[in-house]
């Protein structure tokens, strides 16, 4: 009877670490399911900066040229828009038409 006991220990133990390994295999799962998800926002994160600072060339090449335009023609109205977006155009003295 004792060797069917010490055999009864060997695979309580047994049992133990599978149920163990079964355990460890599935917060494996889990945290490989998580990280892939981390990874797929980081990257929409880093596409998104990428395309803003693309943008943001843009949008500065087209409020100086509305700038320059506001003081080529010295237009009020596009003076004002600009204005009350936070742009202050600098008020450049209008060239004349004869030198």
């Amino acid at each position: 009877m004792s060797r069917g006991r010490r055999l009864a220990r060997w695979e309580t133990w047994v049992t133990i670490g599978g149920a163990l390994v079964l355990v460890l295999v599935g917060v494996d799962i889990a945290l490989f399911e998580r990280n892939r998800g981390v990874q797929a926002e980081l990257t929409a994160r880093q596409q998104f900066l990428q395309q803003t600072q693309q943008l943001e060339t843009l949008h500065r090449e087209l409020v100086n040229a509305i700038a320059n335009l506001t003081a080529r023609d010295n237009d009020d109205a596009l003076r004002a828009i600009l204005t009350d977006h936070g742009i202050n155009p600098s008020a450049a003295p209008r060239p004349s038409g004869r030198p």
